[in-house]
């Protein structure tokens, strides 16, 4: 079984109406709202969470959460994991989903093994046009991959496993300003990247296994245009103390896009473009602890050093320790159940 969770400001629109269609009975589709999101919201075999619905969970996190941002689907996830779900979908409300969506995933998979190095554009693999991920350092969009016959193919532990989007995949706005989207079709295969080397992965179309939850937070104190790009370095980093792998996908859903502004797509990735290398290379430096248990304890440091080097404002730190406690409210409540 498994939870879908996506965030909306909009009323039910074809996108969600084709997950509420599709979902299937032993699986829960959560939808949380904001203070832009219609009052009411009728939509079948879903549930809908207002922020007066939010508030009756006693969540704490909820007591710093900012209103008004992406980051709000922290309260879906928590409703998920509270749930007991072994994995937890996200996506959007924009992106239409291919019967592949729903398919039942596995922790243990076989992938290609791409090449090491610290940043690796997985898009490459997947298409032959000039294209990279949104968060992906600009300096190296154009470097080359290495062809599919020179990588392995290996049974790896992938509790983080992306998922492309075809139509509109997830770039940055310089992508957008410049060059035409077009679908992934060059590789139906799947990758993951080895220890000690990146690429950003987004909130659009992933999914974690229960193992993890804890790294899907996203922060609040940062553009809404990078909150889910800074979470997946940090998620990544710590992935690499558990012996575990993040692992890319050929495309299960179609965006259709909601409208954006470009220009402030840019403003608000600015960040991104010119401070990645930074933000990677020291996470790479921290001392982390090994295994599975050391998550949360492996989760502040990162954070302590994102807030250090102002990518994110101190009140991060506070919110970040409301989410953990959350997350071992729930774990030791499923101890005695």
């Amino acid at each position: 079984m498994f939870s879908i969770v996506i965030t909306t400001i909009s009323n039910p629109n074809k996108c969600l109406k084709s997950i509420a269609k599709n979902i299937g009975k032993k699986n829960k589709l959560i939808i949380i709202g904001d203070k832009k999101s219609p009052k009411k919201f009728k939509l079948k075999n879903s549930n809908y969470f207002s922020i007066l619905h939010q508030n009756n969970f006693g969540f704490k996190i909820n007591k710093l959460l900012s209103y008004n941002h992406y980051s709000r689907k922290n309260i879906g996830y928590l409703i998920a994991f509270k749930n007991n779900f072994e994995f937890i979908y996200e996506t959007d409300d924009d992106n239409l989903p291919y019967k592949e969506f729903y398919n039942k995933r596995n922790l243990k998979i076989y992938c290609y093994k791409t090449e090491k190095k610290t940043f690796v554009n997985i898009y490459k693999y997947y298409s032959n046009q000039i294209i990279w991920p949104r968060g992906f350092p600009l300096k190296f969009i154009k470097e080359k991959v290495k062809s599919i016959s020179k990588l392995k193919k290996n049974l790896v532990t992938s509790p983080i496993q992306q998922f492309l989007a075809d139509g509109e995949p997830d770039v940055d706005a310089i992508f957008r300003l410049l060059f035409p989207s077009k679908d992934f079709k060059k590789s139906k295969n799947s990758f993951y990247l080895p220890k000690h080397s990146y690429c950003p992965f987004n909130s659009q179309n992933t999914i974690w296994h229960k193992s993890v939850f804890s790294l899907m937070y996203l922060p609040s104190t940062c553009s809404f245009r990078l909150t889910d790009i800074y979470r997946s370095y940090v998620a990544q980093r710590i992935l690499h103390e558990c012996k575990m792998n993040l692992s890319f996908h050929p495309a299960t859903v179609k965006q259709i896009r909601n409208s954006h502004d470009l220009i402030d797509d840019f403003k608000n990735e600015v960040d991104g473009y010119i401070r990645i290398d930074k933000l990677v290379n020291g996470l790479k430096r921290l001392k982390l602890k090994p295994g599975l248990k050391n998550i949360n304890k492996n989760l502040i440091l990162c954070y302590q050093f994102l807030i250090k080097n102002q990518f994110l404002n101190k009140k991060e730190m506070s919110i970040l320790r409301l989410w953990i406690n959350d997350i071992e409210l729930i774990e030791n409540s499923k101890k005695y159940e």
